[in-house]
């Protein structure tokens, strides 16, 4: 029962001028509602530990990357080894046999992480954020250059403010990983661009209109300009979820375009929904703005100059940590995973496979997860799901089943 419709709601986002202030959309988005035919249902799969992983520690973050070449990604985490944070790493052999080997010690706190080929040279290099181990301490950013066979040369780059989260994207549209950093206050941003050589130089330090999450930041090329454009969900005033669009210039944002959707903002997410080309968003909130049920916000951009979106009001999870665009079915489009808060439960939204998005199906998921990253471990084309927690020492690899049918209702 896919709750797809023509119901949708053209929000003509216009761009702002210079001397404005930043344009509020008010217009009620319209609620999409299920078909009346009761065809075509996509039924969302449970997920199941298929196996776990033993790592020496508990995990803060992590990230997927084939660091190896063998064609499999492999897993990078910071986990607390022995009272203190280390880098440790868990090689794919091509199965989805994740093994352990060893961990590196960092100094500092490491608190994120991501991964990408930052000298060009086509082995896939580590960035870490990391904050002060004692006082005064500063926090930096740590570039860890791989070989392709394992190893890495470090290097780093002092950070003015302690880090939450750490994002891999060209900012300037030259084929060259840049960084962006989020502070621990969820309140300012700072911009890194790399030169090609496994160097990034500190750029600006950006003010965000409220206070934000890794959960709630995305980015994309949102008018097919080539530069990276930052979209942020938070709650302004009444606990109104914000959707704001800040344009890109190479090195900085500048706020561009806000929307409305919702109450009490959860997550966000980019991609391509509907397949036409153009970046798309997912916001979700644990309300609609006119304080009704949990929300998904669908908003389906024409990848213009001239920048519109196609807005349409799903139902939602509530209570959502995070939200990933990932085809978790194998139709060929994208579907909101979406682990909750409570570390024991996540929703997933399928794709209708119309350009729009379907029912809402909940599964269970191993207790105390903190992040769930998606990959394809074992190469078979359909991707896993990996619980990490804070609690426990162990990566669980989650794979798509059957769901369990409910037990019959008693007769008298």
């Amino acid at each position: 029962m896919a709750m797809a419709t023509k119901l949708s709601l053209l929000l003509s986002l216009l761009p702002l001028a210079l001397a404005a202030c930043v344009p509020t959309i008010r217009t009620p988005l319209k609620q999409a509602l299920p078909s009346v035919l009761g065809a075509g249902e996509e039924v969302t799969p449970c997920w199941r530990e298929a196996w776990s992983v033993a790592l020496p520690g508990s995990v803060r973050a992590a990230t997927l990357a084939d660091l190896d070449r063998n064609g499999a990604v492999d897993l990078a985490a910071i986990a607390t080894v022995d009272g203190a944070s280390s880098l440790v790493f868990a090689f794919n052999g091509g199965r989805g046999d994740l093994t352990r080997t060893t961990s590196l010690r960092l100094n500092g706190t490491p608190r994120a992480i991501a991964a990408g080929d930052l000298n060009l040279d086509g082995f896939v290099d580590l960035m870490v954020a990391s904050g002060p181990a004692i006082a005064r301490e500063p926090s930096a950013l740590h570039v860890l250059l791989g070989d392709g066979a394992g190893g890495f040369i470090a290097g780093a780059t002092p950070l003015p403010f302690e880090p939450s989260a750490l994002f891999a994207v060209d900012l300037d549209a030259n084929d060259v990983l840049d960084a962006v950093v989020l502070d621990a206050e969820g309140q300012r941003m700072m911009t890194l661009v790399g030169n090609g050589r496994g160097e990034l130089e500190v750029r600006q330090k950006i003010g965000l209109p409220g206070k934000l999450s890794p959960a709630t930041v995305a980015f994309g090329d949102f008018d097919g300009d080539r530069f990276t454009h930052l979209a942020t969900l938070h709650d302004r005033g009444g606990a109104k979820a914000t959707l704001t669009l800040h344009r890109g210039d190479g090195d900085d944002f500048r706020p561009w375009m806000r929307v409305e959707v919702g109450r009490d903002a959860r997550a966000i997410a980019a991609g391509d929904i509907n397949r036409d080309g153009a970046v798309d968003l997912v916001a979700l909130a644990d309300r609609s703005v006119d304080g009704g049920p949990p929300s998904a916000v669908l908003l389906l951009g024409n990848g213009a100059s001239e920048l519109d979106f196609l807005g349409v009001r799903y139902f939602g999870p509530s209570g959502a940590a995070a939200a990933h665009l990932v085809d978790v079915n194998g139709d060929g489009f994208l579907d909101v995973v979406a682990p909750r808060l409570s570390g024991d439960m996540l929703d997933v939204i399928p794709g209708d496979r119309r350009g729009g998005l379907g029912k809402i199906g909940s599964s269970g998921m191993p207790s105390g997860t903190r992040e769930l990253l998606v990959g394809d471990l074992d190469r078979d084309g359909r991707p896993e799901l990996i619980a990490l927690s804070g609690d426990r020492p162990a990566a669980s690899i989650l794979q798509p089943a059957a769901c369990e049918a409910p037990p019959p209702a008693a007769t008298p």
